[in-house]
């Protein structure tokens, strides 16, 4: 009798993460830039470091910019280009900005400073607040479609 009560469900669980990514990108971008970033912590946690060379220092006081820490925004455009990329087995946070003369500043940037893409463990357990709602109305909206 119960087998005709039994109904199965399939979802692809894995699909339904890689949307629920997509739609909080830029809340990871945000996270990397402007609570990591732009405060002078990289992925782990730690201080970008080396600091800035006098000449930079100098350059960004006149611009009225913080020089008490690595921020790696000057004009915004390297912040701008964060962009995040889910497959399926990874989340990635990627840039690109490429100046004149083929000279890209996103790898310029990563060479040099260590750990400037990713996330901090405060920064994912915040993304888990964001996220979570998502991943569960995706869920539901898999199941009654059914």
């Amino acid at each position: 009798m119960l087998e005709h009560l039994t109904k199965r469900f399939t979802i692809n669980q894995r699909e339904i993460e890689k949307e629920a990514i997509k739609r909080v990108a830029p809340k990871i971008a945000e996270l990397n830039t402007a609570k990591q970033l732009e405060v002078g912590l990289t992925a782990k946690g730690q201080p970008v470091r080396p600091a800035y060379a006098d000449s930079t220092k100098r350059y960004k006081r006149r611009k009225g910019q913080p020089v008490d820490r690595v921020t790696l925004r000057d004009t915004g455009r390297f912040h701008n280009t964060f962009k995040v990329i889910a497959d399926d087995t990874d989340i990635m946070i990627q840039t690109n900005l490429e100046l004149q003369r083929g000279f890209n500043l996103s790898d310029h940037l990563a060479g040099r400073y260590k750990d400037i893409l990713g996330l901090t463990d405060e920064s994912i357990t915040e993304l888990v607040t964001k996220v979570k709602p998502v991943f569960i109305e995706l869920v539901k909206d898999a199941l009654v479609t059914q």
